[in-house]
Formats: C-alpha cells, sequence, structure tokens
C-alpha cells in the first residue's frame, strides 16, 4: 500500500517538527504491509508534483496541515480520488477525508480518530554516538556547577510560553541554581525578533538572587540537541499561560521522551498529561519533580511508537465510511488531479456591511477593513451602511458592534445560510478575543494579531493605509525642537497630562499638540468637560516657559491626520484603561503607524498589538523612543499592510 505524506518545508515551525516525528515512526512500519512516502511541499504546483510523480497505484494521502503552512491548499483544488486524511494543527478539518487529532485524548466518532503523541523511544541509544551540532551549543549544554541544580525549558519564542514565570518560581524557591532556556524564533512569527527579543527582556527583568543563573540562546537546533538538553537537566518546567481552545503542545513529547522530572502549569495545551501532582501551581518545584517520577510509565505505554502504527493501520484498512466513497487508487494522476486542481470557478460576490458614517472609531476601523478587502481579483465585495441583508450575494462581513451596528440576529444569519464574517473591533480580555461580539457568525476576523486563533476565529493586523508622504517637511525653523503629537476622542483613561509631564522632564523646550475633535458618539458636555480638564492639569504641569502646549478640536481627513502625523518629531499615546474596561484594541495609532514617524505608547492592553514591536513607557522615555522606535513602526506598517490582510482574508474565504 503506498501512502504519500505530505509536511511543509519550514522546519523551524512546531507543525513541521510534529510532522517530521510522526514520519519518522510511521517509517518503521513493515513496507509489504504500508509503504509511506514522505515529501516536502511549499506550494500547489509542489502538491500536482508529489502525485504526478508517485503516480500510478497511491492508496492515500496523509496531510500534515496547518492553515498558515498549507494556506493554498483549498476544496477546489484538493484531489478527490483517494483519501484525503488530515492532521489539522488548529485548523479547519472540512477539506478532509478522515481527520487524525494531535490530542490524544479527544473522543473518537465516524471518521476521526485521535492518535498518540509522537515520543522519541530509546533517547540513550539515539545520542550514543551523536555530538551536539554546534560548539556554542555543546558548551550551552554542558555547563554546570558541583550540586547546583539545573531548571530548563525550550520552545519557540511566543511570550504566552511563560518563560519568565519560570525564572520567577525558580527564584522564589531556590537560592542557588541554573536556569537554561532554548528559544529560537518561529518561522510564521511575523515578529518573531521582536518577540523573542522582548521574552529574553522579561526574563532578564525579574530580580534574581546572587546565586541564581538565567542563560538563554536563541539557536534553532537539531531535535538530538534538544534531547540531549533536556536530558541534561535536573528538570523540565513549562509554564504555557491558559491559553484555552488551543491544541496540544509539542515541547512535551520532547520532555516525556528523556524522562526527567517535569512541572507544568494548567496550560489548556497540556490537557493530555495534566495531573495536580505535577502542576507548578500547586505544588512546590520539588514536590513536582518527586510526582513526576511515578507519572512517566502510563503516558510512555500510551503514546508508543507501536500504538501510533496500529493506529495509522487501522485507518488506512478500515473500509470508506463516506455517502460518496473516492474510487480506489490513483492509477492515473494526470487525468484525476489536475483537472480539479484547475477548474475555474465563478467570481464570488460579497457584501461589506458597515455602520453609518460618523466620527467613530468603530466606522473608520470598518472603512479600513473594506478599504483593504475591495482589492481582490478572486471575488468582488461591495460596501453599504444599510440594515437589511441582501441575500443575494456568496458571503458576507458585518463591522458588528452592539452600540453602533447591532441591526445582525441569529435568524438574518440562518437565514441567508452562507459564509458571514464579524469584523471584531472590541476585542475582549481574557481566553475569548470574541466574547463582545454574538456567536452565530461563521467566522470572526479580530483585528487584534496578538490573539490565538481557531479555526473561526483569525487573528489579523490592523490594515494600516499606505500614503505617499514623500512631499510633506515638517517645518525647518523649529529641527531642533521636538514636536510631540497626540490626537483621539474626549472619552476616559487618556492621561493627555502625563504627555506634558513626560516632555518637560526630558526637554527644556518642545511643542505639544493635541487634536482632540468632537466624536459622534461623545456628548458635548463631555467633550467640553474633558477639555477644560486637560487644559487645567497641563497648566498645573508646566514650569519650563520652554514648554508650549496647543490643544485643537479639528475633524481632520484620514489623510490630513496622517499627514499631520508625519511632520511630528513623535506621536504619543498615554492611555491609562485596562482597569475601566473590559475589552477594546486603540485604532488611534493606525494613523500614526501609517505616517512612519517614531511612535511611544504605554504598558496598557489596549496597545498590545503593539508591544512585540516597540517597548513602551516608561521602560523608555521620550528621546530613547524618538531614536529608537522608527524601526519598529515602519515593521508594523509593512506587517499590516492592506495586501496581507486582503491575503489571509483570501486564504480564509478559500476554505469556505
Amino acid at each position: 500500500m503506498k501512502v504519500l505524506f505530505l509536511n511543509n518545508v519550514n522546519q523551524q515551525c512546531d507543525v513541521y517538527q510534529y510532522g517530521k516525528r510522526l514520519y519518522d515512526i510511521l517509517k518503521t512500519s513493515k513496507p509489504e504491509l504500508v509503504n509511506y512516502i514522505y515529501i516536502e511541499i511549499s506550494c500547489e504546483n509542489d502538491y500536482v508534483a508529489s502525485i504526478l510523480n508517485n503516480a500510478p497505484g497511491i492508496h492515500s494521502i496523509i496531510y500534515n496541515y496547518h492553515v498558515s503552512t498549507m494556506s493554498w491548499l483549498t476544496n477546489t483544488n484538493i484531489q478527490r480520488k483517494v483519501k484525503n486524511i488530515g492532521i489539522p494543527h488548529e485548523s479547519p478539518r472540512d477539506l478532509f477525508d478522515i481527520v487524525c487529532s494531535i490530542n490524544p485524548i479527544e473522543q473518537e466518532m465516524r471518521n476521526k480518530y485521535s492518535i498518540p503523541r509522537p515520543i522519541y523511544e530509546n533517547v540513550d541509544k539515539l545520542l550514543q554516538n551523536y555530538t551536539p551540532s554546534t560548539p556554542s551549543i555543546k558548551a550551552f549544554i554542558e555547563y554546570s556547577e558541583e550540586g547546583v541544580p539545573i531548571f530548563g525549558s525550550f520552545g519557540f519564542g511566543f511570550l504566552n510560553k511563560g518563560f519568565d514565570k519560570i525564572v520567577k518560581i525558580v527564584n522564589d524557591q531556590y537560592d542557588a541554581a541554573i536556569i537554561k532556556f532554548i528559544v529560537p524564533g518561529a518561522h510564521f512569527d511575523g515578529n518573531r525578533d521582536g518577540a523573542v527579543s522582548l521574552m529574553e527582556k522579561m526574563c532578564h527583568n525579574v530580580p534574581l538572587k546572587p546565586a541564581i543563573k538565567l542563560m538563554i540562546t536563541h539557536e534553532f537546533v537539531s531535535n538530538e540537541d534538544i534531547l540531549l538538553f533536556l536530558k541534561s537537566n535536573t528538570m523540565n518546567l513549562f509554564l504555557y499561560d491558559d491559553m484555552h481552545g488551543r491544541g496540544i503542545s509539542s515541547t512535551i513529547d520532547y520532555a516525556l521522551s528523556v524522562k526527567i522530572p517535569l512541572g507544568i502549569s494548567n496550560s489548556y495545551m497540556f490537557r493530555h498529561i495534566y495531573s495536580d501532582k505535577i502542576c507548578l501551581y500547586k505544588n512546590s518545584i520539588a514536590e513536582c519533580m518527586q510526582n513526576s517520577v511515578n507519572c512517566y510509565s502510563g503516558f510512555l505505554e500510551e503514546y508508543s511508537n507501536n500504538k501510533i502504527l496500529q493506529k495509522f493501520e487501522k485507518i488506512l484498512f478500515t473500509p470508506f465510511l463516506f455517502e460518496n466513497p473516492h474510487s480506489g487508487v490513483i492509477s492515473s494522476a494526470k487525468s484525476n488531479c489536475s483537472v480539479s486542481i484547475l477548474n475555474a470557478q465563478r467570481c464570488k460576490r460579497g457584501i461589506f456591511y458597515n455602520s453609518r458614517q460618523s466620527l467613530c472609531s468603530i466606522w473608520e476601523s470598518g472603512k479600513m477593513c473594506y478599504d483593504a478587502l475591495k482589492n481582490s481579483t478572486n471575488y468582488s465585495l461591495e460596501y453599504s451602511e444599510e440594515t437589511r441583508l441582501d441575500n443575494s450575494y456568496d458571503f458576507a462581513i458585518f463591522n458588528e458592534h452592539y452600540l453602533v451596528n447591532n441591526w445582525i440576529s441569529r435568524e438574518i444569519i440562518k437565514k441567508f445560510n452562507k459564509p458571514t464574517f464579524c469584523i471584531v473591533t472590541e476585542v475582549t480580555f481574557g481566553n475569548n478575543p470574541v466574547g463582545s461580539s454574538p456567536d452565530y457568525f461563521g467566522h470572526y476576523i479580530v483585528l487584534d494579531p496578538t490573539i490565538w486563533e481557531t479555526n473561526r476565529i483569525h487573528a489579523f493586523g490592523r490594515p494600516i493605509e499606505e500614503f505617499d508622504l514623500s512631499s510633506i517637511n515638517s517645518d525647518p525653523a523649529d529641527d531642533n525642537i521636538p514636536k510631540i503629537f497626540s490626537f483621539g476622542f474626549a472619552t476616559s483613561g487618556k492621561e493627555w497630562h502625563k504627555i506634558v509631564e513626560a516632555v518637560q522632564n526630558e526637554y527644556d523646550a518642545a511643542k505639544i499638540h493635541f487634536n482632540i475633535p468632537d466624536g459622534t458618539h461623545v456628548e458635548k458636555v463631555i467633550h467640553d468637560n474633558v477639555l477644560r480638564d486637560i487644559r487645567l492639569k497641563c497648566k498645573d504641569i508646566l514650569r519650563k516657559p520652554g514648554i508650549g502646549v496647543k490643544i485643537t478640536s479639528d475633524n481632520l481627513t484620514k489623510t490630513e491626520l496622517i499627514k499631520l502625523c508625519s511632520t511630528k518629531t513623535l506621536n504619543c499615546f498615554f492611555y491609562n484603561r485596562e482597569h475601566l474596561c473590559k475589552s477594546g484594541l486603540a485604532a488611534v495609532p493606525d494613523q500614526a503607524i501609517a505616517s512612519g514617524v517614531p511612535l511611544l505608547i504605554t504598558q496598557d492592553r489596549t496597545f498590545r498589538h503593539i508591544h512585540t514591536y516597540l517597548d513602551y513607557y516608561p521602560n523608555i522615555g521620550i528621546k530613547q523612543a524618538i531614536e529608537k522606535n522608527r524601526d519598529g513602526v515602519l515593521k508594523m506598517k509593512r506587517d499590516w499592510s492592506q495586501n496581507n490582510f486582503l491575503l489571509k482574508f483570501e486564504k480564509i474565504l478559500s476554505t469556505c
């Protein structure tokens, strides 16, 4: 039986590594029973070639699938001659005839199987003739001090993996210890350098006792390096955030393989091995160290390589259970595959429903999304501010908000019965980012690139427009005087006066400009009271004659606002409102980012989408932000471009 096993090509990726580990187990199957053929593919052409080059006689195709690593695979180009067996990683499952869940404790049902975790067996034998891949990683792994415990962890450099929490918990419970982390950047993290750098800074910001040593390397190393590293530690610790709704962590596969004491958090990603006995939030490190020794035997038996082989033999040899079964094997790949891939389809028609035009960040965010999405060549998209759904369209996008665009109902969506997408601007803090939105939409376009995605909830960067600012110049007469700018509506928690305070602390002369227009949804009396309060507070703070503050209330167009931002030395927002809100992501930085001028924000969660790109006040001051933050702003412009926003939506729409 010939079975293709398709993986992506990017090694610096959890999904790739999972697929490679699984294939290395499957290839030990008896070849007269199943002949697994491993192929790495990066695009649709590779996919077609993999089938053409291995026909005739293909029985099934296994896809180690993530929507990011195989974004080109859709229900219109996937072959339909033989079984498509998908191993989806936090991705849609409806492309496949058979689904293999990477969660070994998920309940099985018709055409859905849960598969054991691909752990390493006989690690000692694997490492017997092995030497570390580089001198630097060899020195890192071998470093020790007599009598001092070593606590290790590893994983790609995402901020939700809790490396800084490991540092804190070890420091709290030990007077002397070595803490070692291997944390490379992930290939599919668009801001991997920034995330890794911030993660390391967070770790080093934890105050340490004199005899606690922290060592971090960002080398991307081999699997054997990881196994030797984990095996050399006294204990391995993993303190991921809760991350409810996420998949299964692959780091635990390696940790189980080396049979070294293990401590974990109560993260949803550890649910397949979770026990109070090894949870560091319920026990001390020493207690988890002792308890974990007794936990290994059960997991190692459940996740044995032999059980993986048996499970896939069951999947491959089980008779078809489809209403429209595929036939036999691919005997002529050219006639059965290429035709389906080249099938032409009618261009889809979509409709975008925004709130009524007003001076409102919700309307503005919706218009930005539409302006990005309307440029597709794969579909047409019309714009509407009406409150009636036209059922003639193939899909619909709603900039829904409970205050300004709340006419959509469950009955309307049910009657439409086609793909629907909800723009989420009111991003909820906590585990469910769409908690402020109705649950009846098919998909959610969440304007927050930091949230964790599911097959319905999608993280998008804010679609930053590209403007030609080459003709814009600041006032040459004032080049030596910094010009600090901030803008926004007169709502709570923006602490305008703190900007004045910070500027005055660092400069003897500066020009500060606040533009606070009348907002459609801000009552006139509130607007006037807020401006009066800002003026009074600024007057009390100002003590240097060279610091000037100007407050205007001009209703500027987006182009005018971006041009104004571009003439400043620094655009600045000092929000302090997360204690007042349960949700939200600031929209005001969009125009500041589009201007390309350095930006300074606070630690407030409303700026969480910016924190992986820029350090925040008071970690850095006004002068440092002017000197250092331009590159981060330009990177946001690139990562959150309208084109990237469009491409991601097109990929999602293609699976609907």
